[in-house]
């Protein structure tokens, strides 16, 4: 449903009803969001979690009509890196915005394969982001941590997977995953190691991502997909940073 306003001109009236159409589900074919490198250092400096990701989020919340909505945004290139490496447990935050938060932890498993234990999402009901939300400026953290654990690989190697892959967080959170390699536990410098490689991407496309040192972003202002069709809520994305 789109957001209800009044004196809605007709072509707003249409865009709102495309975008509905679009924000139901990922589309493999569709704008593909900016990939981030992101390297986590130990208390010594060494790089001990290392990922390179392009994230789109979907998040479903209530209009003060009592209808809902669906914000979506990406997550952007130069989000800050926090988090924790253990020898069973590794951690990393990327926090962007402001109270935005994308955080995911993998565990070491006993048959010497890591996978993920856990992920969240928090956000904050932003107007710009979320227009007409019944309870604007709130925040909010979906979390997952039930259920078949995913991008399950060898210790000593990383998981790569180009294809995009949809994963619900919560009750009202999705993401859309796309160039993703990743490895937690067990990195040597800044590459990563030899890549497992998931199912869903053809031949021709399994080549490894090289290095991952975090890129500064060119355009935070490109790097976010604002819900809201509308033109000043896009100009304004970059007062968020």
């Amino acid at each position: 449903m789109c957001p209800k306003m009044s004196l809605i001109p007709t072509i707003f009236t249409v865009l709102c009803v495309l975008s509905v159409r679009a924000s139901v589900g990922f589309a493999a074919d569709g704008p593909a969001p900016p990939v981030g490198n992101f390297t986590l250092n130990d208390t010594k400096g060494n790089p001990c979690f290392l990922l390179s990701v392009g994230v789109t989020f979907q998040v479903e919340y209530e209009l003060k009509d009592d209808t809902t909505w669906t914000a979506t945004y990406v997550l952007p290139r130069n989000s800050t890196v926090s988090g924790d490496c253990g020898e069973y447990e590794a951690t990393m935050a990327l926090s962007f915005f402001k109270g935005f938060n994308l955080t995911i932890s993998f565990e070491n498993r006993n048959d010497r394969k890591f996978a993920i234990a856990s992920a969240s999402v928090g956000y904050v009901r932003d107007p710009k982001l979320f227009p007409n939300a019944a309870s604007p400026g709130t925040a909010a953290n979906e979390e997952k941590t039930d259920g078949q654990s995913p991008f399950k690989t060898a210790l000593g190697k990383s998981y790569l997977c180009k294809s995009l892959q949809v994963f619900d967080i919560g009750s009202t959170v999705k993401l859309g995953v796309v160039q993703l390699q990743v490895q937690p536990f067990k990195v040597k410098g800044m590459n990563f190691s030899e890549a497992s490689e998931c199912p869903q991407d053809p031949p021709s496309s399994k080549m490894p991502i090289q290095d991952a040192k975090t890129f500064p972003a060119l355009n935070t202002t490109a790097d976010t997909i604002v819900a809201s069709k509308r033109k000043e809520n896009a100009e304004n994305l970059t007062t968020m940073n």
